[in-house]
């Protein structure tokens, strides 16, 4: 009974970032969204902080379960241009979840439990990446593949960011996005001696 009231405000908590913003989201508007008192809020979860950190969590285990089930879903050598499709696309069919990620990417630069999840979801992105490319380029050198999967990092986060600012709308922008993948990706090919 306790996971699942716990549960339930982490869900209001989330519902109140994407609507109201991380700075405007209390303990009374959590309370209010999860149909609580304020101090069942406190007895199950803690302080303002506790519930916050507690949607931070939640917020970067999305990612790293969205990679988990590109694992399960794409061979190696398929995973990093899948990671990019794949976030692209369920970033456009849940903007709220964009929206919270970037809250948590806002509070990540002053707080230190945001910064250190969000460290957690960038390092499993950045891993996958790697042997993604390593299985799919080995002959590229260990120092090409960082440097793509660095690149790749940026390119993701900057099209989620761009969508947020609402600079980037359109498929034709998921088009450039995975045109600009592809290009890196083909950095890694064997070039042809002649």
């Amino acid at each position: 009974m306790a996971e699942v009231r716990r549960e339930e405000i982490v869900d209001a908590v989330q519902r109140c970032i994407v609507q109201f913003g991380l700075a405007e989201t209390t303990m009374a508007k959590v309370a209010a969204e999860a149909g609580m008192q304020r101090s069942a809020i406190s007895h199950f979860l803690g302080n303002r902080d506790a519930v916050i950190s507690a949607a931070v969590e939640r917020s970067c285990d999305y990612y790293i379960e969205l990679l988990e089930s590109i694992d399960a879903e794409y061979e190696p050598a398929d995973v990093p241009l899948a990671i990019v499709t794949d976030v692209i696309g369920r970033h456009r069919a849940d903007s709220a979840a964009m929206v919270l990620f970037d809250e948590v990417l806002t509070l990540a630069h002053h707080d230190d439990y945001a910064k250190a999840e969000v460290k957690r979801a960038y390092d499993a992105l950045e891993r996958r990446l790697l042997e993604g490319l390593a299985a799919r380029y080995p002959e590229s050198s260990a120092k090409e593949r960082a440097t793509v999967a660095h690149a790749l990092l940026l390119l993701i986060d900057n099209a989620e960011r761009f969508r947020v600012l609402g600079l980037a709308q359109t498929t034709k922008s998921d088009r450039r996005t995975l045109t600009a993948a592809m290009t890196l990706l083909a950095s890694l090919e064997p070039t042809a001696v002649s």
